[in-house]
C-alpha cells in the first residue's frame, strides 16, 4: 500500500491522502472480435445475419505442454441491440503455449440501426470435476469444497473459476459497430 500526500488549491492548505494498492499482475489472455456482414456489400443491416468472430489469445505460459487448458467464455447482449444465434456460453480448449488462438464464430443479428456497442464477452477459467486445480486457485477452491466435518468433498460438477483484474483484456470493449437501417421493408418491425 502506498500513501501520497499532495496540496490542492494552494490558498487553501489543505492536506489530501490518498490510499491506494499497486498490485503484480500479468495479462494472460487477450479478446478481440469483429462483426462481418454476410452478404457481400460490405455494410451492416439492421435484421441481417451477421459473422461474429472471436479470438481468444494467450499471452503467456508458465509450462509448456501439450496438454489443453479449458476456458468458459459467456457472451451477454442487450436483447433490444443484437440477437445471437449458437452458444451464447460455451467451453474452449486453449492449447498452454504462448500465443496460442482459439477462435469461436456466432451468428449475430442487429436489431436497430445506429452505432452499436459489441456484445460483452466474459472469459472464465474451467475446471472439470476430475482435473487437479491450479495452485493459484487452490484457495478460493478450498473454501467451496470443503463439507461439514472439515474435510475435502469430491467436486461432482465443474467449477468456474473467474480471472483476477487485468488478467483478461478485451481489445474490443470499447468498440462501436455501424449498422444501417435495414432497407427491406418486410424487417421494418425488427
Amino acid at each position: 500500500m502506498c500513501a501520497v500526500t499532495c496540496s490542492l488549491w494552494s490558498f487553501f492548505r489543505t492536506l489530501f491522502i490518498y490510499l491506494f494498492h499497486i498490485f503484480n499482475f500479468q495479462t494472460l489472455y487477450t479478446i478481440s472480435s469483429r462483426i462481418e456482414p454476410s452478404e457481400n456489400s460490405g455494410e451492416l443491416f439492421a435484421g441481417s445475419t451477421c459473422k461474429w468472430h472471436i479470438t481468444f489469445t494467450s499471452l503467456t505460459s508458465q509450462e509448456e505442454t501439450t496438454e489443453t487448458l479449458q476456458l468458459l467464455y459467456d457472451v451477454d447482449s442487450d436483447t433490444n441491440t443484437w440477437a445471437i444465434n449458437g452458444r451464447k456460453r460455451g467451453v474452449v480448449s486453449m492449447p498452454r503455449v504462448t500465443m496460442a488462438t482459439t477462435d469461436v464464430v456466432l451468428n449475430v443479428i442487429p436489431q436497430t440501426g445506429g452505432h452499436l456497442a459489441m456484445p460483452a464477452i466474459k472469459l472464465m477459467k474451467y475446471v472439470e470435476k476430475d482435473e487437479k486445480v491450479p495452485q493459484t486457485d487452490s484457495k478460493v477452491v478450498a473454501s467451496v469444497d470443503v463439507n461439514a466435518s472439515g474435510a475435502q468433498s469430491s467436486r461432482g460438477c465443474p467449477l468456474v473459476l473467474p480471472f483476477s483484474c487485468g488478467e483478461v483484456y478485451n481489445k474490443t470493449l470499447a468498440v462501436r459497430v455501424r449498422v444501417l437501417p435495414s432497407s427491406n421493408t418486410d424487417h421494418a418491425w425488427i
